[in-house]
């Protein structure tokens, strides 16, 4: 019998996920609620991140209650001050924008570039 073995890339952590390992690290024992709130993401955007940090290692949960608590698991992950923008990905929205794409390719861009002067800011604090 052969099993069929869905194929991943190997990636970095996204700028997400790495916000969240940063949360749990200075809230350890927080619940997902509270990482939501936080971090200002949905609900089901959260409960993602988490679910794919516990399959990665990186969180484990300390509680098995309705709402349970996460911890990190001291697994090292990559801190967002590491995170580099993906230039590929910033030059395939510009020639997007060349062709005359939607606004929303726009905004897309500028958050990339708000995020680079964020990172800027950062480093030089």
């Amino acid at each position: 019998m052969s099993e069929k073995v869905k194929k991943t890339r190997s990636r970095s952590m996204s700028i997400e996920q790495r916000r969240v390992c940063e949360f749990f690290e200075a809230h350890p024992y927080s619940t997902r609620p509270e990482c939501m709130q936080s971090l200002k993401l949905n609900k089901k955007s959260i409960w993602r991140k988490v679910q794919a940090l516990v399959e990665s290692g990186h969180l484990m949960a300390t509680s098995n209650t309705r709402s349970p608590k996460f911890a990190l698991t001291g697994k090292p992950f990559p801190h967002t001050d590491e995170y580099k923008t993906n230039q590929k990905w910033i030059e395939a929205k510009m020639r997007a924008i060349a062709r005359g794409a939607d606004e929303v390719v726009v905004m897309d861009v500028v958050a990339a570039s708000m995020h680079a002067m964020v990172m800027v800011g950062r480093h030089a604090a």
